[in-house]
């Protein structure tokens, strides 16, 4: 993140990136209202294009980076940086402003917010910061770090379905995915609508590189299988083409759908996604494969959101009566 900002902060200071206002959206820079007065109006229409590309590609990218955070966040960093202004929900002004959404636990490159922390009191759908920091709890905590296994986060997924085939290799190049990685592990999240941010369903894809093969683990089963293997064929696409310029021979895509323990209300899905990652991913370490892959006891995942609650505030030295 620190060499996107480092950009950003050159292109301001050469002034190609200029005044805008954006209409946010999740991954989106949906208008850009004013050119930069610094250009030239005697630049050709092909300079003028290559501009609006450039910084779209940026906004791109700064909205990406800044997914985990709240609106008023975005508004006052983009102010900062950019001269940006992005607008914001009275929820989220609310919230911000008046501090009352703080940020209970900082861990790697996840956040916890007060807000996040109440989801975990249920009933409640879990939110891509909660999962964000789970996944990077088994990352460091779990796998000691190990470079065989990637976590990738529930934006980072997201993002590999709604961005052109152009920009897949932004988000994916930095992950080193061809180098070495056994097991890669993916939130799935069943929105396809960039306007609008949520979704309804969680599940967990994961990609083993000794088997060349996608497998997808679903609590309800069939409702995310088309999102999964949206992110699968990015991600196979990126792989062949990695493993052609590297002259090695790389297999068809291949997905399969895992038989695991079926959620029994409407909201647990994220419970269960975190949970088969934190149950499978051993095994897919040491096997390779779904074969022989114990089920996933009900009772861890009764357990799980106390759980999860109890490590933040652990981790963020709080009590556990919040």
């Amino acid at each position: 993140m620190v060499g996107e900002m480092a950009l950003l902060r050159k292109l301001r200071s050469r002034q190609l990136l200029g005044e805008t206002r954006l209409e946010t959206r999740p991954f989106e820079a949906r208008s850009i209202k004013s050119a930069p007065k610094s250009i030239d109006q005697k630049e050709t229409t092909t300079q003028n294009t290559d501009f609006l590309q450039t910084r779209t590609q940026i906004q791109r990218i700064l909205f990406f980076f800044f997914w985990n955070l709240n609106f008023y966040d975005v508004e006052v960093l983009l102010v900062l940086l950019l001269g940006l202004s992005a607008p914001a929900s009275s929820e989220s002004i609310k919230m911000g402003r008046g501090g009352s959404d703080k940020v209970v636990l900082s861990f790697g490159d996840a956040v916890v917010r007060e807000s996040d922390l109440k989801l975990l009191s249920g009933p409640h759908w879990l939110n891509d910061r909660i999962i964000s920091f789970y996944f990077e709890y088994l990352h460091q905590k779990k796998f000691d770090s190990s470079t065989r296994v990637v976590f990738v986060s529930p934006e980072v997924s997201q993002f590999l379905k709604l961005v052109s085939n152009a920009e897949i290799p932004i988000f994916l190049e930095p992950l080193a995915l061809e180098e070495g990685k056994d097991v890669i592990l993916f939130a799935v999240n069943n929105s396809n609508n960039p306007d609008e941010p949520g979704g309804s369903h969680w599940s967990l894809l994961i990609y083993s590189s000794q088997s060349e093969e996608f497998y997808h683990l679903d609590s309800s089963s069939g409702l995310n299988s088309n999102a999964a293997r949206q992110i699968a064929c990015r991600l196979h696409s990126f792989l062949s083409k990695k493993m052609l310029d590297l002259g090695k021979a790389y297999g068809n895509l291949k997905i399969t759908e895992v038989p695991v323990l079926q959620q029994s209300n409407g909201y647990d899905c994220g419970i269960h996604l975190i949970a088969n990652a934190e149950h499978a991913t051993r095994h897919f370490l040491v096997y390779g494969s779904s074969q022989g892959l114990d089920s996933l006891p009900e009772a861890n995942v009764k357990k799980m959101r106390q759980e999860v609650k109890s490590l933040i505030l652990e981790m963020a030295g709080l009590s556990d009566d919040r």
